[in-house]
């Protein structure tokens, strides 16, 4: 589990500042540049609609999903209004993500657009509104999912995987096989292991990095 610097916040306590937060409006349809809506990647097990519009979101979604400390976690959950009647300012964070009775906003984002002077601008307005009201965000980038061979080793778990079918939030996701309906190699339970470590490892970096640093630094 990430420690104690992390930016997670109690479950009980994010709920409730977020609640205060939440807009009636409901969350953009989720599309591809292409301007097609996806469907969403059945293979994950940890969401029950995990909708993405990028191959970079796919890609952080793969590490969520091994990972075992992500108990589970949602895409695109709500609108968040952080603005005011007369000056609106309206924020869908990518993810909502749990790890146990805790859990952190996610935006996820390339590396090199942060160095867009107006999407890090826009960053910073994100991130400056949110801590107004108490609540952290964290920054995932492409650099951090795709490091190594770390996707490939995650592809390749993911078509060995068995398929999820319906989701079922009583099932531990975190074994290779939640269903126990298949029995997986010595080889592919410590591939499986070692994907794990891999994924617990690098959430635990990002939910401790200040992506305030990150803006910073992308415009030096």
């Amino acid at each position: 589990m990430p420690n104690s610097r992390s930016r997670l916040a109690p479950r009980h306590r994010l709920m409730s500042l977020l609640q205060q937060l939440e807009s009636s409006r409901r969350p953009a349809r989720v599309v591809t540049f292409g301007g097609k809506s996806p469907r969403g990647n059945p293979a994950i097990w940890k969401c029950a609609e995990a909708h993405f519009q990028s191959l970079v979101e796919e890609d952080c979604q793969r590490v969520l999903d091994v990972a075992s400390s992500v108990t589970g976690f949602e895409t695109h959950p709500f609108v968040l209004e952080l603005g005011t009647p007369a000056e609106p300012f309206r924020y869908t964070p990518d993810l909502l993500i749990w790890f146990g009775n805790e859990g952190a906003l996610v935006e996820i984002k390339p590396a090199s657009k942060l160095r867009s002077r107006t999407t890090n601008a826009r960053l910073t307005q994100q991130l400056n509104r949110l801590e107004r009201h108490g609540i952290h965000l964290c920054l995932l980038l492409d650099t951090d999912v795709r490091e190594g061979d770390l996707q490939t080793m995650l592809k390749g778990l993911q078509r060995t995987r068995p398929a999820r079918g319906r989701y079922r939030e009583d099932l531990d996701a975190n074994l290779f096989d939640p269903l126990q309906r298949s029995s997986p190699t010595a080889e592919a339970l410590t591939r499986w292991a070692e994907a794990q470590r891999i994924c617990t490892e690098l959430l635990d970096r990002v939910m401790r990095r200040d992506p305030g640093d990150l803006l910073s630094q992308a415009l030096a």
